[in-house]
């Protein structure tokens, strides 16, 4: 394995004003018949004003047990992320999602790649890097990787192999949408003492980063989106879509140059989604293939993507990064150098429109004061809003100045069976011999909760059941009528409990009755 002495070859690197490759490798040899290619995908949600959002990136498509992260590195020896910090605790304004590199050559090969990201961090990649940084050795010693990037030494290229030494798990299925190219097969030594091989068809890696992309997005009051480019290179192919429902609108602008401004209306009938999936799906692939990525590469970004890009609830806008932003955010460095290099990154810019966050902080403030309908639309908007429902929170209570309400309804979204109120209280009326009672109740988890039974305190209560047992699939909703019987029942306050046994535990509710004292029977004076 080559190891080398980062800190020193990028002082070097600066100093000459070039962007070093491999590091310490010569970038005198080309391979005429090695021919690369990389798509990738950066994340980013912004308020209707147009500000980017920071946000956690916790929670994103599962990716193989294989993979390796900094929990699970790969690396020889105990190295740490220098931040200290694993995937998900860092509020971040860009998600770098699955870029993959595909080798191409008509005859084995062997290639090194180091990729780094200045502004960013990596933190998931496969197969086994030989370096990735920054990081600490935490064995002893003063070894440290100061500079953000992954390298892959000693990859070998295997045009002529088949695909079944390729790895596969029961998770991650979007990662395994990516092999379905006619890239070479690679293969990585991994180990010192006892080696063994890593076999794929690319090279893969994700990271986060507090940076931004060439693009603002700002939606006004009556739906309009606004196009901003900020940066300095013509953006070109923006799918600006919106779905609510299964329902969605489609716009295509070609192109946006520097500086420029554009209004796009979702306006006219909505389709269905699943109709619309095909367009989107061949307008986008043909958008990639006119920048060089082969027709099964573009299909297969399309296809790891889709049910992301196209289905979830929301508003956003995708379209083709430039391919010199791309090499200033992501240097890349390959040895020998490949005749040819295709880098093609889609942004993914999600925006929040105006009526969502009014609609939320009014739910959010009206849930505090104890509302049971508005709470269950609180967690109906920050479940459609998905990993994008913490900064749509923060975004709308800030700007409603209801902050801190937050973490109350933040906390919605780990609910899982609710009422209205665990307890209900009544005043009897003289001579009544019934109290009778109603819970409202919901399944605000993504599992079915099943209430196999009722159990009352005694038998002067009794609860009823809509079935039994009760299935409640997940965001139904249904009442729990509780009857108690107050024949022969002493004045005063009588307290009982009806037990829920529940497929996620016991739940309590408690009814109060307050039984007033008989009126006294007046009885007629006799005269004597």
């Amino acid at each position: 394995m080559k190891r080398f002495t980062l800190q020193l070859l990028l002082a070097t690197a600066l100093c000459c004003g070039v962007v070093l490759g491999v590091f310490g490798i010569s970038q005198s040899r080309m391979a005429k018949n090695l021919v690369v290619h990389e798509w990738g995908t950066f994340t980013s949600v912004q308020g209707s004003d147009g500000e980017p959002l920071y946000w956690q990136s916790s929670d994103i498509a599962p990716l193989p047990s294989f993979v390796y992260n900094w929990s699970h590195s790969g690396l020889e020896g105990k190295w740490i992320p220098s931040s200290g910090l694993p995937k998900g605790s860092m509020m971040i304004l860009q998600r770098m999602e699955t870029p993959v590199v595909y080798f191409y050559s008509d005859r084995e090969q062997v290639v090194d790649l180091a990729v780094q990201f200045p502004q960013g961090r990596m933190t998931e990649w496969y197969p086994r890097a030989t370096e990735a940084g920054p990081a600490v050795f935490v064995n002893g010693g003063s070894n440290s990787f100061k500079a953000s990037l992954l390298h892959w030494a000693d990859v070998h290229v295997l045009p002529h192999t088949t695909n079944g030494a390729l790895r596969h798990d029961t998770i991650g299925s979007h990662y395994y949408s990516a092999r379905e190219t006619d890239s070479a097969n690679l293969r990585i030594e991994t180990g010192v003492t006892n080696k063994t091989s890593e076999y794929e068809k690319f090279l893969f890696y994700r990271g986060e980063g507090a940076f931004k992309t060439p693009l603002r997005v700002s939606m006004s009051n009556d739906g309009t989106v606004d196009l901003e480019n900020t940066g300095n290179e013509p953006l070109t192919d923006l799918f600006v879509l919106e779905v609510r429902h299964g329902q969605a609108h489609l716009k295509h602008v070609k192109d946006l140059k520097p500086s420029a401004k554009q209004q796009v209306e979702l306006t006219g009938i909505a389709q269905p989604i699943d109709q619309l999936n095909n367009t989107l799906s061949n307008e986008l692939a043909t958008a990639l293939i006119a920048q060089k990525l082969f027709k099964r590469e573009a299909s297969a970004m399309v296809a790891t993507w889709k049910s992301s890009w196209f289905e979830e609830e929301g508003t956003r806008v995708l379209y083709l990064l430039p391919r010199k932003w791309t090499d200033q955010i992501l240097p890349i460095t390959i040895e020998p150098k490949p005749r040819e290099l295709t880098r093609v990154m889609v942004g993914r810019a999600e925006v929040i429109s105006p009526k969502q966050e009014k609609d939320l902080a009014e739910a959010v403030q009206q849930m505090s004061k104890g509302d049971f309908e508005a709470r269950l639309r609180v967690h109906q908007m920050l479940t459609e809003a998905g990993r994008f429902a913490q900064p749509f929170l923060t975004h709308s209570l800030e700007a409603a100045k209801l902050l801190p309400l937050s973490q109350r309804a933040h906390a919605v979204l780990s609910d899982g069976l609710v009422f209205d109120s665990v307890t209900k209280d009544y005043s009897a009326k003289p001579g009544e011999e019934e109290a009778h009672f109603k819970f409202r109740v919901a399944n605000l988890s993504a599992k079915e909760v099943v209430i196999e039974r009722a159990q009352g305190t005694c038998g002067c209560t009794r609860a009823e059941l809509p079935a039994q047992p009760w299935h409640i699939k997940p965001s139904a909703r249904g009442e729990i009528p509780v009857v108690m019987y107050l024949k022969g029942k002493p004045p005063g306050e009588i307290i009982k409990e009806v037990t829920l046994f529940a497929s996620d535990g016991q739940h309590k509710l408690t009814v109060k009755t307050v039984v007033p004292t008989p009126t006294p029977i007046k009885t007629a004076s006799v005269s004597q």
